[in-house]
């Protein structure tokens, strides 16, 4: 893991250490204050019904849930686009990111539920990858042209979240 990277999901792991006994509104707030785009957070997170009474090992399955919705329907909306233009090969790769983006959210799942924090961790970062790597099939002077600039951006976000979430669900005394 970079050294930025791993210095801003400490300060993050700091910042919303506290949250591992708050339940619902106040948790999700919590954790999405510990994001740099805690209102994009905070909408998505509450958009499900089951966020506003939520410890937070559901709020983490519902996060994970979110996650694959949104790269699971970013996916069917950038088949819908290879369909017709066929033989893009910037939306070729942005398939095959997303393909590998609803696999591994696919896998966090289940490794949530069994408490594999470090796969969930390994997934989220793998699906932020993944929405990098199509952002940069469309190239940098035509990546505020992609028509997947908010599928690539929701994803990336929703991927923190749940890092986020991983990191207070494993608390201070996990890392050294």
């Amino acid at each position: 893991m970079a050294p930025h990277l791993r210095t801003f999901l400490l300060l993050l792991l700091l910042s919303a250490a506290s949250t591992g006994a708050q339940t619902g509104s106040q948790l999700v707030t919590d954790v999405c204050d510990a994001t740099s785009f805690s209102d994009f957070c905070r909408s998505v997170l509450l958009s499900d019904p089951r966020s506003s009474a939520a410890d937070l090992a559901q709020l983490g399955a519902v996060a994970i849930h979110l996650t694959r919705s949104n790269a699971t329907s970013s996916l069917a909306f950038i088949q819908s686009l290879a369909a017709s233009a066929p033989g893009d090969q910037r939306l070729e790769a942005c398939e095959a990111a997303y393909r590998s983006a609803v696999a591994s959210v696919g896998r966090a799942e289940g490794m949530w539920r069994d408490g594999d924090l470090t796969g969930v961790t390994n997934a989220a970062f793998e699906a932020v990858d993944d929405s990098f790597h199509c952002a940069d099939a469309f190239g940098k002077d035509e990546a505020a042209k992609s028509p997947l600039v908010k599928n690539t951006r929701d994803l990336e976000y929703l991927s923190h979240v749940v890092l986020v979430l991983c990191d207070v669900r494993q608390g201070p005394h996990s890392h050294s």
